[in-house]
């Protein structure tokens, strides 16, 4: 019911002109009919009041049928059109589909079918086949948390070092080893013996100049990092699963493999360089210690040659006691140095990995994707949809074609 129409029947029935007369009738604020004619509606409730004090009215009972049937239906008109408008659009939806059964059907089928076909010739099967690592510890690291746990102090993982477990992800997805490995050869079915990881997830010679071959590598990467890589991580855990989804079961298993090897061959590479560093820094500490050593031990040698009696003059004493301690200290210092030189010198000579493979990765024997039962009847789905919506349209068209969309656009 409008506000107007409100308006007129309490200025009819009751003689309510003011907001705050009408207010009063409902028991509600002014402020509440002033939202009503703002928004030139009345909600239902305050109609159904209505409807009983027109009712209860004395001089209501002469009225006649007809006069009762008009106030009737302009109270409630609105409410039950709204109830009655979502019965037609269904009933109007209905009579839609039976006139056009035939282009209902064909809708979805056609498009069911493009889907199946598209399945079946032109979409690749998924062999997904994972690796599990646990990431292991560095012995500077090792070194470090032992001499800090000392002084109860707790050393979390380095963010700097490839032994971190929060660093995997990133380091497998970096362009750096994903070039690498685009770079390694593969033997598929599909694709033949001795190819490039490039040639086969391209399909592209990578024989060709260095624009194009920039671009081909561009997309290669893009390919293995959003695609065909997938790497999962636990909070409650440093297990790290590393996962490859191809065309070929063989093939995903082959790549596994290859990004373990690349990764354990990126960290040793990473290790040896700092080890090289710091050996070189440790080796130059030597040889400068030695010489200070050499010069420390002189001087006490010919401190002691020049003063062969020294118990009884305390001076003496005190000077010898220095010198002694700076050799002392200088002499610890070398063994020290000596020691972390000759280990640096065997870990750069020694090649061990920095994680454990603890699920080796295999070849596949199912499927992994796509799902094709589900992706049909999601597409079927869609078709009726889609077919439910041309249809009504057609309807909707062809009803209102003289009186609406002809004089629209042909005038």
């Amino acid at each position: 019911m409008t506000f107007n129409e409100l308006n007129r029947i309490m200025e009819e029935k009751f003689g309510s002109m003011r907001l705050a007369d009408i207010a009063r009738e409902f028991d509600v604020t002014p402020q509440v009919v002033s939202n009503w004619k703002s928004r030139d509606q009345v909600p239902y409730k305050y109609v159904k009041i209505l409807r009983k004090k027109i009712t209860g009215q004395k001089n209501q009972r002469f009225a006649t049928d007809t006069e009762s049937d008009i106030i009737t239906y302009n109270l409630g008109n609105r409410e039950v059109s709204d109830q009655i408008d979502f019965l037609e659009i269904i009933r109007f939806l209905w009579s839609s589909i039976i006139k056009n059964k035939i282009l209902f059907v064909l809708i979805p089928a056609l498009i069911t079918f493009y889907q199946v076909i598209n399945l079946l010739f032109y979409v690749d099967p998924e062999y997904t086949s994972t690796a599990r690592i646990l990431p292991g510890s560095s012995n500077n690291k090792d070194r470090i948390s032992g001499f800090a746990a000392q002084f109860g102090i707790s050393v979390g993982p380095n963010p700097s070092d490839f032994s971190a477990a929060e660093l995997y992800p990133d380091v497998i997805k970096s362009k750096e080893l994903l070039k690498v490995l685009l770079s390694r050869r593969f033997n598929t079915i599909r694709f033949g013996n001795n190819k490039t990881l490039l040639q086969i997830i391209t399909g592209h010679d990578d024989k060709s100049d260095n624009i194009k071959k920039d671009l081909l590598v561009y997309k290669g990467v893009r390919i293995l990092k959003n695609k065909m890589i997938r790497i999962s991580t636990s909070r409650i855990s440093p297990l790290i699963d590393v996962s490859v989804n191809t065309f070929e079961p063989k093939l995903a298993r082959d790549l596994v493999k290859a990004i373990i090897e690349e990764l354990d061959t990126l960290q040793n590479n990473f290790k040896i360089s700092r080890i090289k560093e710091k050996r070189i820094f440790i080796e130059n500490r030597v040889a400068e210690l030695d010489i200070d050593l050499n010069e420390a031990e002189e001087i006490l040698k010919k401190f002691r040659e020049a003063n062969r009696n020294i118990n009884s003059s305390p001076a003496l004493l005190l000077e010898e006691s220095r010198y002694e301690r700076e050799l002392m200290v200088l002499t610890q210092l070398y063994i020290t140095l000596k020691n972390e030189y000759e280990q640096m010198q065997i870990e750069e000579v020694e090649e061990s990995r920095m994680f454990v493979v603890l699920d080796e990765p295999e070849a596949p024997f199912k499927k992994t994707g796509p799902n094709r039962t589900k992706i049909v009847i999601s597409y079927l789905l869609f078709g009726i949809i889609v077919s439910a919506g041309l249809v009504t349209l057609k309807n909707w068209m062809q009803l209102n074609w003289q009186k609406i969309i002809k004089p629209l656009f042909f005038t």
